[in-house]
């Protein structure tokens, strides 16, 4: 990923921050022939003391990834962050062209597969515990069809990957003027969609 100098996060909990908040991913790998595989993962990052340690979730063993993975278990993990087209409109400066604004975090690691009932399991109940809250929340349990080690695991496979590098890109107007970046907040605050407002937020944060 091609990251101008303006364009690096200055602080490592804006990495963390940003992993955290959008935790459904890409997972890019390719097999030995050169074939890409995608897939998109609900995730559980483990963060300990500001650094990302590892990333876990599962994969349907119908996924034809799961195999070449386990002869090549290199993988590169998209975060999608927010993102929001930026008109000149907004610029104060003078005249000039659009472009867009977004973060992402790519996190360049190797795969392990495990079949283990307890590491299923435990993956699941942990996306549970992230995404299940308030009251109401589902509490964790197998469906029938799913209630034996022998079905769970002939069924999925959990995965942990352990960060080797990892890249970050916060494309925030960082190379506007002062008086553009504040002119692209004040256009912002003009739009009702979430993402938008996530970008006026993390734009605020940098000024």
């Amino acid at each position: 990923m091609y990251i101008a100098k303006h364009f690096s996060p200055k602080e490592k909990n804006q990495i963390v921050e940003l992993v955290k908040k959008f935790p459904f991913v890409t997972m890019i790998s390719h097999d030995e022939s050169g074939q890409v595989s995608i897939s998109h993962i609900p995730v559980v990052t483990e963060v300990v003391d500001g650094e990302i340690k590892s990333i876990q979730g599962h994969f349907s063993l119908r996924n034809p990834q799961v195999a070449h993975l386990k002869n090549d278990p290199r993988v590169t993990i998209l975060y999608h962050g927010p993102n929001s087209y930026i008109t000149p409109n907004w610029y104060k400066s003078g005249r000039d062209v659009p472009t867009w604004n977004y973060c992402t975090v790519h996190v360049h690691g190797k795969l392990k597969i495990s079949h283990s009932f307890e590491d299923i399991c435990k993956n699941l109940k942990e996306l549970t515990e992230v995404f299940e809250k308030g009251p109401g929340a589902w509490s964790f349990e197998l469906p029938s069809d799913l209630d034996t080690p022998e079905k769970l695991a002939g069924a999925i496979a959990s995965f942990i990957v352990n960060p080797l590098k990892i890249e970050a890109k916060f494309k925030l107007s960082q190379n506007r003027p002062m008086v553009d970046r504040v002119g692209i907040i004040e256009g912002l605050e003009s739009r009702a969609d979430d993402l938008s407002a996530e970008i006026k937020k993390m734009m605020n944060s940098t000024l």
